[in-house]
């Protein structure tokens, strides 16, 4: 019997700062200001059982569970004039955040020139999608179960 565990964290950070000119008209020129600041954070945590049993039969079980936020925010700023002022057209700031847990068994069996796994895999996901800039937010929850049956010569 063999038990697996694995920990996995990320995080990161990105910050842009940029000014950009562009024509927008033939003999008009704007300048466009941009800040770019994000983060994404992944937590994952995934432990897995495995037991092989008499006349080449096995058995595999597991779970994992992960959670991710990304968090960006886009400002944009028009400084034509001298004076940065939003560019409320371009501005954005997003907000994602999602969960995963999962829970999954195998079978598999092994002849002389033959094998096959039986499996099943339950995931329920929840995900949440909040645009700040305009104050929506988008939820979805889901629950899927997938069999799987693969046969090998």
């Amino acid at each position: 019997m063999s038990i697996t565990s694995t920990i996995q964290i990320l995080h990161s950070r990105i910050s842009i700062r940029e000014i950009t000119p562009s024509t927008v008209i033939l003999l008009s020129f704007d300048i466009l200001k941009g800040d770019i600041n994000g983060t994404l954070n992944i937590y994952s945590l995934k432990s897995d059982l495995s037991k092989s049993l008499k006349n080449n039969w096995k058995i595999e079980t597991g779970i994992k569970t992960s959670f991710v936020k990304a968090d960006n925010d886009m400002q944009f700023f028009d400084a034509t004039s001298g004076v940065s002022i939003v560019d409320q057209n371009k501005t954005n700031h997003f907000i994602y955040e999602e969960n995963i847990n999962a829970l999954y068994g195998n079978v598999s069996k092994k002849w002389n020139k033959f094998s096959a796994i039986f499996g099943l895999r339950a995931e329920n996901t929840n995900v949440t999608g909040n645009q700040l800039t305009t104050n929506q937010v988008n939820k979805k929850n889901y629950t899927k179960i997938v069999s799987e049956c693969r046969f090998f010569l």
